[in-house]
């Protein structure tokens, strides 16, 4: 199988993080299935993986770029995989179909895809101090894509865990306006995709302001 990403990725760099922060479970956003595996092969198992790593990197193939993803056992006595980007090694193109075709060919049944991503988003950095640029950057952002084997309560969830699409930082109250105006689209328009691409509506939790497409601006909080 050989999959065109269409994703232009970035140079990585470091963020100036000065008018938002990093925290710890800022924000969820969910979309659950209501669909039984217990019947599933395999095979049919590892497809809905692919199909749904799939539908989720075109849905955000403006926004996130990936370069880890863990392989989790259904059992527990058997060892996952983990395959990530070398960027020097290999295009970004043959990284995700070379995950693709591991995930397609896995032996054993799959518990989750535990995957890592960059952000591709307008940030401050140490050459640009005062003007934001579209950048790649680095935090502990991830998607858990999961199918349910054992509760039959399949989801899937994108967490980060900084205030970078809030338009002031958290707790401090720094104005994060700029930088805010600038991204939240950015993830607005993916997840708008994503819960176009499954058929299924978002659900999010999170800081305050938080809704199913990002975070609103402050004067629309209820």
């Amino acid at each position: 199988m050989i999959y065109k990403t269409n994703i232009k990725t970035l140079r990585l760099v470091k963020p100036l993080i000065n008018t938002w922060n990093g925290l710890q479970d800022a924000a969820d956003w969910i979309i659950e299935f209501s669909q039984d595996f217990a019947s599933l092969s395999t095979s049919e198992v590892n497809k809905w993986y692919v199909d749904s790593l799939l539908k989720t990197i075109d849905a955000f193939s403006s926004l996130i770029v990936i370069w880890q993803i863990y392989i989790v056992p259904n059992d527990l006595e058997t060892e996952g995989k983990v395959i990530k980007w070398e960027e020097k090694d290999n295009s970004y193109q043959d990284y995700i179909n070379f995950v693709i075709n591991e995930i397609k060919n896995c032996n054993f049944l799959i518990e989750s895809l535990e995957i890592k991503i960059d952000l591709q988003v307008y940030v401050n950095t140490a050459e640009s101090t005062t003007e934001p640029t579209l950048s790649r950057i680095r935090l502990q952002d991830e998607f858990l894509i999961y199918s349910g084997l054992d509760d039959n309560m399949p989801y899937l969830y994108l967490s980060i865990d900084h205030t970078l699409f809030c338009q002031s930082s958290y707790p401090d109250d720094e104005d994060n306006s700029k930088l805010y105006f600038l991204n939240q689209p950015l993830l607005e328009q993916a997840l708008k995709n994503w819960e176009e691409k499954f058929d299924a509506k978002i659900e999010s939790e999170g800081l305050p302001g938080i809704y199913q497409y990002g975070f609103k601006p402050e004067d629309q909080w209820q």
